[in-house]
């Protein structure tokens, strides 16, 4: 009879979604984790913030050493924003109100159908296992995204929230839309300060600029910004700015040949 197992020289599958646990508190969970991850084709772990993977993670992880040995370990999620079109943040909470965007969340499946058009590396953030992310680590996502739950037990064990989150987005049952060429990482830093520098220019106070860039951040993250949506919207907010003699942002310096607007006030290059 054939093993289930993979064999111990195999390669690690590729995908486009990395598992990011901010802040995991028990070693457990971390190998419970790899190994749910490799059950979806998932290979990629990034440990924020995080205990040394010790014996008792390896125990837990089975045949997911692999795994482990390649999880990369940081101190924050800033390091790692560069590296991803999109980042999902995944908590139990989140909140029905309008004003509330902060922690205005969708469900897994919605997000699933996001992710379906959408190009470039997800990474799929998990907070700590008693509170979930926090509010300065939800402020870094783009999309937030809660698995339906029942109500009289909303917080799910951290590797279970994983495995359900990989299900989802990678069965494939999915009907699979062609990619369209996404906002960089880039791009979208240099969106984020040019809005922030307008607000500012137009004289609003610092808390309402705040409440502005993360309700901005999250429109954004919603609607999947792409190259395109990107030079269009830069074009309005630059020459927004020229018109209030407040172009270009502070400290927004760009090496030659970056995305970044030039004098074609943000048309797409051809």
């Amino acid at each position: 009879m054939d093993s289930t197992n993979p064999p111990r020289d195999a390669p690690l599958p590729e995908s486009r979604f990395a598992v990011v646990l901010v802040e995991p508190q028990f070693r457990d969970n971390v190998g419970h984790t790899a190994r749910a991850m490799l059950n979806f084709g998932a290979s990629e772990l990034v440990l924020v913030r995080s205990p040394p993977v010790d014996d008792t993670t390896r125990q837990r992880a089975v045949h997911a050493q692999g795994v482990l040995n390649a999880a990369r370990h940081f101190a924050s999620l800033d390091e790692i924003r560069s590296e991803f079109e999109v980042i999902v943040g995944f908590a139990a909470r989140y909140s029905t109100l309008d004003k509330a965007h902060l922690r205005q969340s969708e469900p897994l499946d919605a997000v699933a159908q996001r992710l379906d058009g959408m190009g470039g590396r997800v990474a799929l953030v998990f907070g700590r296992e008693d509170f979930g992310l926090s509010n300065e680590d939800v402020e870094k996502c783009d999309l937030l995204c809660t698995i339906p739950t029942s109500h009289a037990y909303r917080s799910m064990n951290l590797s279970h929230a994983v495995s359900v989150a990989l299900y989802e987005l990678t069965r494939p049952e999915h009907p699979k839309m062609p990619y369209v060429s996404m906002a960089t990482p880039h791009e979208k830093r240099v969106l984020f300060a040019t809005w922030t520098h307008l607000q500012t220019a137009l004289g609003f106070k610092p808390h309402r600029v705040e409440q502005g860039d993360i309700m901005f951040q999250r429109l954004i993250g919603r609607a999947g910004l792409t190259s395109w949506d990107y030079h269009r919207v830069m074009g309005v907010l630059s020459r927004s700015l020229k018109t209030l003699k407040a172009w270009p942002p502070p400290g927004l310096i760009d090496p030659p040949g970056s995305d970044a607007p030039n004098e074609d006030e943000g048309e797409p290059r051809s």
